[in-house]
């Protein structure tokens, strides 16, 4: 839930003004996931769903070690 919660808000927020302004979803897209040129969107999302579980994983330890 959580997860779904976090791409929401990726769409949701826009850098810049106007209609045509990116957002942090598009950011990210074009500059996080050109690490893997020309993949297939399989692949790609793919991609996008293992960096969103390494950065839940992060936030776990992170709540495990100050426990």
């Amino acid at each position: 839930m959580a997860s779904a919660l976090g791409v929401r808000l990726l769409v949701q927020i826009k850098i810049g003004a106007g209609e045509k302004a990116p957002t942090l979803y598009t950011i990210f897209e074009k500059n996080i996931l050109v690490l893997a040129p020309k993949v297939n969107p399989l692949n790609g999302s793919l991609l996008f769903a293992t960096i969103t579980l390494l950065i839940w994983l992060m936030v776990a330890w992170v709540m495990y070690r100050q426990r």
